[in-house]
């Protein structure tokens, strides 16, 4: 007897449930229907808004933010490093900076 009650309870369970699906279902397509009107006309594909195109648009707003920061790291990097150098170590910084070699590199280019 127990097993036919869980049987109809269940089927009365499935039954609201996809009632409720079937109007969830109906509302979304309406809704579609109506924001891309535009777009349904000239046959173009509507593509939902994905959580991938949301990930993109806000990494696109944090790519500038992200370099600042990254900018500031490495200047307080830069100035950490540079209380410990030694002034030979400065020189070689300096001259891969300015001229894209190293001191020796420069030597053995002016000796070709």
């Amino acid at each position: 007897m127990k097993m036919a009650r869980d049987k109809e309870k269940i089927k009365a369970y499935n039954k609201v449930y996809w009632e409720n699906n079937r109007d969830r279902k109906r509302v979304y397509w309406k809704n579609y229907r109506e924001t891309n009107v535009e777009k349904i006309k000239t046959g173009q594909r509507v593509y939902r808004e994905t959580s991938r195109d949301k990930r993109k648009i806000y990494s696109e707003k944090n790519k500038e933010l992200i370099a600042e920061q990254t900018k500031a790291y490495h200047e307080k990097n830069r100035e950490r490093i540079a209380k410990q150098m030694s002034a030979w170590q400065k020189n070689r910084i300096e001259m891969i900076r300015y001229t894209g070699s190293t001191a020796t590199q420069a030597r053995r280019f002016i000796r070709l």
